[in-house]
């Protein structure tokens, strides 16, 4: 991921604490998508302004690559979005279909008990019914 470049890079650059924790680079990578996309947003943010975009440039990070990995990171975080709601449409989609199942199941069990009822001096109705 270009994330994990970036900021192999802005700690090889930057060994201080200060300005790994200004460019937001003081603790791990957050495991949660939407807590890595607001960590690496304010990473490359800090990372456009002096005097880091400066270093940066002189080692493959200039203004060009860092809005194409905003971007990327864009994209990514809309693609999950995307998944999620596709998750929640299959949720609601498996209960409605649940609920039909349901539904079709009380009905037959009616069905075959009323079939009873109403063929039992009928045998060979009951068997072609298959009640």
């Amino acid at each position: 991921m270009t994330y994990s470049d970036f900021r192999e890079t802005v700690r090889a650059v930057f060994s201080s604490t200060s300005d790994q924790a200004a460019l937001g680079l003081n603790n791990n990578v957050p495991l949660d998508l939407q807590k890595l996309a607001t960590t690496a947003r304010a990473s490359y943010t800090a990372a456009k302004q002096e005097p880091f975009i400066t270093e940066l440039s002189q080692h493959g990070w200039k203004l060009e690559k860092i809005n194409a990995a905003e971007e990327e990171l864009a994209g990514l975080t809309e693609t999950e979005v995307a998944q999620q709601e596709a998750i929640g449409a299959a949720t609601t989609a498996r209960q409605a279909r649940d609920a039909a199942f349901q539904e079709l199941d009380d009905w037959m069990r009616k069905f075959r008990r009323i079939s009873r009822l109403a063929l039992r001096n009928e045998p060979g109705l009951k068997r072609m019914v298959g009640v």
